[in-house]
């Protein structure tokens, strides 16, 4: 399937949240009918899933402080 498809930009409009009722209906449409490109649709999705399971950790990474390093005790003699 080639990537220039323009059905990967309904996709892109499904993930985005900018798909409206039509092109979620001719999106629909496509994956009834056309195995490769449900398989493709399923690697999309498993892709923005984990993309934003990484984003999330990087988010909850950035509130933790940094390692406080340990004072280095001097013996004396």
């Amino acid at each position: 399937m080639n990537h220039r498809d323009p059905r990967f930009d309904l996709i892109g409009a499904y993930l985005d949240g900018r798909a409206s009722t039509d092109d979620i209906r001719r999106l629909e449409g496509f994956l009834r009918t056309d195995a490769d490109f449900r398989r493709l649709f399923l690697e999309h999705l498993n892709v923005d899933g984990a993309l934003g399971e990484l984003a999330s950790l990087a988010d909850d990474a950035a509130e933790v402080p940094a390692r406080v390093q340990p004072r280095r005790l001097h013996r004396r003699s």
